[in-house]
């Protein structure tokens, strides 16, 4: 009935050159066509566009999603992320597609992006397991990119509880859980660290992260510094939703069970009473890539979302901010949507602080980022060089 054309859910701004990116693409209906247009702007001027094409010259085809656009010094990546988000969405009672075993990544080198130009050529690197958010290192030495990835197997991240859903036992969930996102992952999952060579065109060298009880449904990720400045291989702050059966509802306990390979026996994930894992935040130190820093939520706190807050400037290792629901509160005054803070380098001692009001409503979150008043003034300053 229309086009439903698509962006990328999550968009950077390049404060080294100041330009930001978008993308418009949408599925393929009946072989037409519906090419993929890279776009940039600098904040001032028209959009600039270019379409897609591959190495012979066809364009190319999202068949999933462009979920996170990121970039490098010199190239552009679009990944083919395993996030369901268009007209298949209007219909959550049909039988959800697996996501794709492996991530394609169409990578566009930045200094082809020319004045006059209709297209732009991309290589296709295919990296192993599925793939929902990614972030690579700002510079890309001897035209290697080193990325990371946060890998959801036997799931689709943009699902969420709906009222109609009933759980393994037969029952309607709570009303206070509808909405809620990101349902259990139907697998252990990974945060994978890949170094793509360019003009290979190939991954040359992979580390993978799968530890329990942490990395079930890795989530979101932030950085210290993020959204004000690129990214340089400083330690990643990951959250992982966990798993509960109790909380995994019919519907996507039959559209996701059937994958093909997996790290943990469903019988063991579902039967009986099942694992358990809650919420977890996790630092992970980029050059040994280990989980240096851990804090696991209690019971009946529900995380959704993540953000830093960089202090360093201070003299301070920075915080990261949570964004959680629950049913225990804080205090008297609390609607059970509140804000913890933890120290960003020991988060798991736990919380340092827990903010909640009365009139506080989150809703269902997902992305967040915290800007201060010296990251603004820092930004503002810059308008000046973009012009």
């Amino acid at each position: 009935l229309f086009a439903g054309y698509n962006n990328s859910h999550v968009l950077y701004t390049d404060h080294e050159k100041g330009e930001v990116f978008l993308v418009n693409y949408r599925l393929k209906p009946n072989n037409k066509e519906h090419p993929v247009k890279l776009i940039r702007w600098d904040g001032y001027h028209d959009f600039e566009k270019w379409t897609v094409v591959g190495s012979n010259g066809v364009e190319i085809e999202i068949k999933q999603s462009v979920h996170e656009l990121v970039f490098t010094h010199d190239y552009i990546l679009l990944a083919d992320t395993a996030f369901v988000a268009g007209t298949e969405m209007f219909t959550p009672w049909m039988t959800a597609k697996l996501p794709h075993d492996k991530t394609v990544v169409h990578i566009i080198d930045r200094r082809d992006l020319k004045a006059g130009k209709q297209t732009v050529i991309s290589k296709q690197v295919v990296v192993n397991n599925p793939c929902i958010h990614l972030i690579p290192e700002y510079e890309n030495p001897n035209d290697q990119i080193t990325v990371y990835m946060l890998h959801t197997p036997a799931t689709n991240t943009a699902e969420i509880l709906r009222n109609y859903d009933r759980d393994l036992n037969g029952n309607l969930f709570p009303k206070h859980l509808i909405g809620y996102g990101t349902l259990p992952v139907l697998d252990l999952s990974s945060v994978g660290k890949h170094l793509i060579d360019v003009p290979q065109s190939k991954v040359v060298g992979s580390e993978y992260i799968s530890e329990i009880p942490y990395c079930w449904g890795p989530y979101l990720y932030t950085y210290m510094g993020r959204q004000t400045k690129p990214y340089d291989g400083q330690d990643l702050f990951i959250m992982f939703k966990g798993f509960s059966r109790d909380i995994l509802p019919q519907r996507i306990f039959k559209a996701y069970k059937d994958v093909g390979t997996r790290q943990v026996p469903l019988e063991d994930m579902v039967s009986g009473d099942g694992i358990h894992h809650n919420n977890s935040i996790c630092r992970i130190t980029t050059k040994d890539f280990a989980i240096a820093d851990a804090y696991i939520f209690p019971d009946r706190v529900l995380l959704y979302t993540i953000a830093t807050l960089d202090s360093k400037n201070q003299g301070g290792a920075g915080y990261v901010i949570a964004g959680v629901v629950t049913d225990r509160t804080a205090g008297e005054r609390s609607s059970g949507h509140e804000y913890w803070i933890f120290n960003a380098s020991d988060l798991a001692k736990g919380p340092i602080c827990k903010l909640g009001h009365e009139s506080l409503n989150n809703s269902t979150l997902f992305h967040a980022v915290y800007i201060s008043k010296t990251a603004a003034k820092e930004l503002d300053q810059k308008e000046v060089s973009y012009q």
